[in-house]
């Protein structure tokens, strides 16, 4: 169950930076805070993945 929610993070942490990247010049928000928000969902993911399991693995592959 952990690796599909970490899974789902990933996914949406990769959407996001295509819509970020693709969308360039639309957003007002800083670089670094664009960057920051593509890594929340796969960053609370595996914080949940980790707890659940102890697996240090930032990536789900």
């Amino acid at each position: 169950m952990t690796q599909a929610i970490h899974w789902i993070g990933f996914l949406l942490s990769a959407f996001l930076a295509i819509i970020f990247f693709t969308a360039e010049g639309t957003s007002n928000n800083p670089i670094w805070l664009n960057v920051l928000i593509i890594i929340a969902p796969n960053t609370i993911a595996w914080l949940i993945k980790f707890i659940f399991t102890g697996n240090f693995r930032y990536f789900p592959f």
